[in-house]
C-alpha cells in the first residue's frame, strides 16, 4: 500500500495529522511526575482529540493559507515520520525519569504507551505498508520501540485470514473486549511462530536458524531488554514492558 492511498487531497487535510501530537507532547512532559496525570492523557485521548479534529475541520480555510504551496503527500510523510524521533524520545525520557520508583516506571509505561498506541504503531503500520525499503525500516523502528516487532508479520497474516477463523485478530461475533484482546495477542504471537516454522519446512530449511523473522526478532527484543536492564535497571524494563502493552491495547 502506497502513501498515495492514505495521503488527503488537499493540503489542509494532511495538516490535521499533526494535531496527533498534542497527546504525545503531554506525555513527554508528564513523564516523571504524578500518576494522576495518566488520568489526564486518556482524558485527552477519548476527549480532547476528538474536539481538535472537529475544530480543525472547521478552520479549512486558515490551514489551507498555511499549507498553501506545500505538497500534501510531503506533509502526510512528514506527520507519519516525525513519530520516529517523538516515540523514541519518548521512551527515553521514560526509562530516564520515571524509573525512581515501581509506581513512577509504572506510569511513565503507561504515559509512553499511550504515546505509542496512538502515534508509535499507526506510523508503525503505515510505513511497513510503504513500497520503500528504507521506510519499511523506519516502520519496523517504531515497532521495537514499543516492543510489538512481530506485528509485521502478523499484520500479514491478519491481511491474508482477515474475517476467518485462522485469524487471531479479528473478533468473533457478540466477543467482549476482554476475550477478545488476550486471544487476539497470544495467538497472533503464535500464529507468526508457526508461520515461519512452516515456510522454513516448505523451504527444507530448520526452524531454529537465523532465516526465521520471529528469532531474530525475538533475539533483537532480548537485546534491547537487556541493555535496558543493564543501563537502567529492573524498573526500566518494567517501564519497556508496560509501554509495549499499553500500545498494544490502544492499538
Amino acid at each position: 500500500m502506497s502513501s498515495s492511498d492514505h495521503a488527503p487531497e488537499q493540503p489542509y487535510g494532511a495538516a490535521v495529522y499533526f494535531t496527533a501530537y498534542v497527546v504525545p507532547a503531554f506525555c513527554m512532559v508528564a513523564i516523571g511526575h504524578s500518576p494522576l496525570l495518566v488520568l489526564i492523557a486518556l482524558g485527552l485521548i477519548f476527549v480532547v482529540n476528538p474536539l481538535t479534529d472537529r475544530m480543525v475541520e472547521s478552520s479549512r480555510g486558515l490551514i489551507a493559507r498555511f499549507t498553501e504551496g506545500r505538497s500534501p503527500t510531503a506533509l502526510y510523510s512528514a506527520a507519519v515520520y516525525l513519530a520516529v524521533p517523538v516515540q523514541g524520545a519518548l521512551l527515553a525520557r521514560a526509562l530516564t525519569h520515571g524509573t525512581s520508583s515501581l509506581s513512577m516506571a509504572v506510569t511513565a509505561g503507561l504515559l509512553c504507551g499511550i504515546s505509542g498506541g496512538i502515534i508509535g504503531l499507526v506510523a508503525g503500520h503505515e510505513l511497513i505498508h510503504r513500497p520503500r525499503k528504507d521506510e519499511r525500516r523506519l516502520g519496523s523502528v517504531l515497532l521495537f520501540i514499543t516492543n510489538y516487532p512481530h506485528f509485521v508479520l502478523e499484520h500479514m497474516l491478519h491481511h491474508r485470514w482477515v474475517a476467518m477463523p485462522e485469524d487471531p485478530d479479528t473478533a468473533r461475533r457478540g466477543e467482549s473486549l476482554y476475550r477478545f484482546l488476550p486471544r487476539s495477542i497470544v495467538r497472533g504471537w503464535l500464529a507468526c511462530w508457526a508461520w515461519e516454522a512452516q515456510k522454513a519446512r516448505r523451504r527444507g530449511q530448520s526452524p531454529l536458524s537465523l532465516r526465521n523473522k520471529m528469532i531474530r526478532a525475538t533475539l533483537i527484543q532480548l537485546a534491547i531488554v537487556a541493555a535496558i536492564a543493564i543501563v537502567v535497571g529492573p524498573l526500566g524494563v518494567a517501564a519497556y514492558m508496560v509501554q509495549g502493552l499499553v500500545a498494544m491495547v490502544l492499538l
